[in-house]
């Protein structure tokens, strides 16, 4: 058979059929483009919202660690000031050297090379320590030492820092403490008759540096203390059983760990 030409109304049709589809391909075209300008769009906007969000962050914490800065460097220029500093230069009379008494082991204290140096070679389980020059009659005060551990068996076996407010009878008089340790912990006690009451238990704070020197200070107003570590204060505290007393260097090494400690820059500022 043949096949008949297509007549006037069917080619209409398929000319119309024609448009219809390319009309909707466009359609379509236009949608997923569109689709796909909304998607870019907004993964631009939002990582500008974060590169800003990111930018006003950055620019808090950079005002933050300025502001910090700016603190330390003012707190570093007052203690420049401190009445008395001592920065170990030379031997002076106002420090204990040479061997500590054996039933406390084999020990000696020497000022060398800018530093003063606490070698303890066998200790027994005591404290040690040397009392500041000024006496037992010291009220209200600043204090900063720089301490180091040089050599440590391992970490929390080496305590340093302060003894302040310590009786005219010694230790049974009663006495603060504020230690940190080479594990980068810190502690305040309070000895009276053979027992040691904590008023900060030993707690981490990140601003110690375990093998590097550390900046320890207390500011003492009567009954009220603030204590701080590199210029960062870790604790405050009002406790009045002790008004006055002698101020020294404090170390407590375990039984049989050798230690050697560095001491230098020693600030004091009577208030």
């Amino acid at each position: 058979m043949t096949q008949q030409p297509a007549t006037e109304n069917q080619k209409g049709f398929f000319q119309n059929d024609h448009k219809l589809v390319c009309s909707m391909l466009v359609i379509y075209s236009l949608c997923i483009f569109g689709a796909i300008a909304a998607t870019f769009w907004g993964l631009n906007r939002r990582q500008l919202t974060l590169a800003a969000n990111a930018t006003a962050t950055a620019n808090a914490v950079g005002t933050q660690q300025a502001n910090v800065t700016a603190t330390a460097a003012a707190k570093l220029a007052e203690q420049d000031r401190y009445e008395y500093i001592e920065r170990f230069d030379e031997t002076s009379s106002h420090w204990f050297v040479g061997p500590y008494d054996r039933q406390y082991g084999d020990a000696t204290a020497a000022i060398k090379d800018g530093v003063y140096v606490w070698n303890i070679v066998t200790p027994k389980d005591y404290t040690y320590g040397t009392d500041f020059y000024r006496g037992s009659g010291i009220k209200d005060f600043d204090v900063y030492m720089d301490a180091k551990f040089v050599g440590a068996s391992a970490p929390g076996t080496a305590c340093s820092g302060f003894v302040f407010r310590k009786s005219s009878m010694g230790w049974e008089g009663g006495a603060y403490v504020f230690r940190l340790c080479n594990d980068s912990h810190y502690a305040i006690h309070y000895y009276e008759n053979e027992k040691w009451e904590a008023i900060q238990a030993s707690t981490y704070h990140d601003a110690i540096r375990s093998k590097d020197w550390n900046r320890i200070g207390i500011g003492a107003r009567s009954d009220h203390f603030t204590f701080t570590i590199n210029n960062v204060m870790v604790f405050e505290v009002s406790d009045g059983r002790r008004k006055s007393g002698s101020l020294g260097i404090y170390v407590q090494i375990p039984d049989n760990e050798p230690t050697i400690l560095w001491f230098d820059n020693f600030g004091f500022q009577s208030r």
